[in-house]
């Protein structure tokens, strides 16, 4: 299995750079309101005040649901330049409009060391599919666990697990693995299934919300 090593997440970085001018576009072109709708239903998971880590948040979109919850501040991670620049500009564009909490945003895959700060909420919007199982298991999930502060709330939204029947959905999945290989490298054939790497963390399922091909899972540090 591969595992996502610096040159396989600079490659994914790149063609996540690639696309950031059309992301938002390309969503709404292919899920149509659905998606704008996930963000909200992300943010009604979130108690007010908190303190939010958000780990791959793309092109920004996210901030505006979550101004709702009046969160203490937001840290932003990105490992995508074009990404990060589009995040950027819907803070600025959010902030003509209304006050904004700080908004740290940083330039990196996933949180390193020189964050030290635990967070009540940490949400992850489309990563997970992206990363190999073992990393996940190994790596991903555990720095999750570590930076929530105790019963804090990881919130992960993703594609959800398709049923053997469920045909068009998966050739869609098909297809969107191809293209991402492509201008991605990345190389995933199948979607991950989170429950099956807990087993050894503190972090428990709380909340399953399904909305068309996609979920929000909510996981609680007990």
């Amino acid at each position: 299995m591969q595992s996502n090593n610096p040159s396989n997440l600079n490659r994914l970085a790149a063609g996540y750079t690639l696309l950031a001018p059309f992301y938002s576009w390309l969503t709404r072109l292919v899920y149509g309101k659905n998606f704008k709708e996930l963000n909200v239903l992300v943010a009604e998971q979130i108690d007010a005040n908190a303190t939010i880590l958000i780990i791959g948040g793309g092109d920004g979109k996210i901030i505006e649901a979550l101004l709702a919850k009046k969160p203490n501040r937001i840290t932003y991670i990105e490992m995508s330049t074009g990404m990060l620049r589009e995040a950027q500009k819907e803070a600025n564009r959010l902030a003509q409009k209304a006050s904004l909490p700080p908004i740290y945003f940083v330039h990196e895959a996933f949180p390193t060391q020189h964050i030290s700060e635990l967070f009540d909420t940490i949400i992850t919007p489309f990563v997970c599919d992206t990363l190999e199982q073992n990393f996940l298991k190994e790596v991903f999930i555990p720095g999750i666990e570590q930076r929530l502060k105790p019963t804090g709330k990881w919130i992960n939204l993703d594609f959800r697990q398709p049923t053997k029947n469920e045909y068009w959905y998966i050739l869609h999945l098909t297809v969107l693995h191809a293209v991402f290989k492509v201008i991605c490298g990345l190389n995933r054939t199948f979607l991950p299934k989170i429950d099956s790497l807990l087993s050894t963390t503190q972090l428990i399922k709380t909340q399953n919300t399904f909305i068309g091909w996609f979920e929000i899972l909510v996981y609680q540090k007990r």
